[in-house]
């Protein structure tokens, strides 16, 4: 069968649009992103939301999830959920016990002095100024002895106005021993000489405890361990309300005076 030379231009143009789609449709599939080798489908019987983690996640393969009918989850970096539970109910019993204007705490930060301070500000206004009554650091030696640097903070209110250092081993028991410091070392320390102890060892933990002053003259005795409150204690309208232990469910104690 002859071809007319008339659609013979057509019909090359038809042959080099055909072979271009081919390699088009081609090149798309060939840069799509591969399915992710971590990918766990249902059948599997792997948590939905354990399985779209990233590889590199520290979140343990078990997350802890709030039980049924608790609103709010577990803070950031929090070790317990119950912890969360706990700071509730104790700021619904501090508005109680203070007769105070407490706010709903975020379920989605973690309770540090910054989220604890926009649940109880209400009633007390602006941070006025705070100070630090001692504070502690723990250290570990290369030869495995802990070790503890204890500074007490005085105010312009005590005779001397100096600071004082203690430092001591803990001993396997938990008692204390103290170490022998000179007098010129153990009085008003200086930053120098503290960066120095604790370059005996790595550093295992810090807690401090602090005054925290508002403008409507209350103030709040608050204590910390590694960044997160372990006690706190707060008088206004006649009662005070405190609370210790609060780093753990399982000790978690409050009680209104």
């Amino acid at each position: 069968m002859s071809m007319n030379k008339k659609n013979l231009p057509l019909l090359l143009v038809g042959i080099v649009l055909s072979i271009l789609f081919v390699k088009y449709t081609n090149n798309e599939k060939s840069s799509l992103p591969e399915a992710a080798d971590s990918i766990v489908t249902e059948d599997e019987g792997v948590d939905e939301d354990v399985a779209t983690l990233p590889k590199n996640s520290s979140v343990a393969a078990t997350p802890a999830l709030p039980t049924e009918g608790a609103s709010g989850f577990l803070p950031t970096e929090m070790a317990e959920p119950a912890v969360f539970e706990n700071y509730k109910k104790s700021f619904s019993e501090m508005a109680t016990c203070l007769t105070m204007i407490t706010k709903p705490l975020n379920p989605n930060a973690e309770v540090n002095f910054e989220t604890f301070n926009q649940t109880i500000s209400p009633d007390l206004g602006d941070i006025v100024s705070q100070s630090e009554d001692w504070s502690t650091v723990d250290l570990r030696t290369p030869s495995g002895e802990v070790r503890r640097i204890f500074l007490k903070n005085y105010t312009p209110d005590d005779d001397d106005g100096k600071k004082t250092l203690r430092y001591t081993v803990i001993t396997p028991d938990g008692k204390e021993k103290e170490l022998p410091i000179s007098q010129e070392i153990a009085d008003d320390p200086s930053e120098t000489l503290m960066a120095s102890l604790e370059s005996d060892g790595e550093v295992i933990g810090r807690s401090r405890a602090r005054r925290i002053y508002y403008e409507n003259g209350d103030v709040l005795l608050l204590g910390e361990h590694n960044g997160k409150i372990s006690s706190y204690e707060l008088a206004h309208g006649g009662s005070t309300y405190r609370c210790t232990n609060t780093d753990s469910s399982k000790t978690f104690s409050c009680r209104c005076f």
